[in-house]
């Protein structure tokens, strides 16, 4: 099994906070002005999703689903998952 990888940073460069939610179990991650996550992502068929949603009030949120491997989202150097 050959695993593809792909790395990358989310910036919230707005002046609002921006919230993130980890998928499937919801975890939330707010991101002030300037804050940013980074996104590991080791997989094999199906790399992760990155979906743009409408919450209650109209508010668009980015969601982060998961592809076939152990997708990590770092905020500050901490796993997000590791803090449920």
């Amino acid at each position: 099994m050959t695993f593809k990888s792909n790395i990358f940073v989310v910036e919230n460069d707005t002046n609002r906070t921006f919230d993130i939610y980890v998928e499937p179990e919801g975890v939330l991650v707010p991101l002030l002005q300037n804050e940013k996550i980074i996104v590991k992502d080791p997989f094999v068929l199906s790399p992760v999703t990155l979906r743009l949603q409408t919450i209650e009030n109209d508010k668009i949120v980015l969601a982060i689903w998961p592809g076939d491997g152990d997708t990590i989202v770092e905020k500050d150097g901490v796993n997000v998952l590791d803090l449920i």
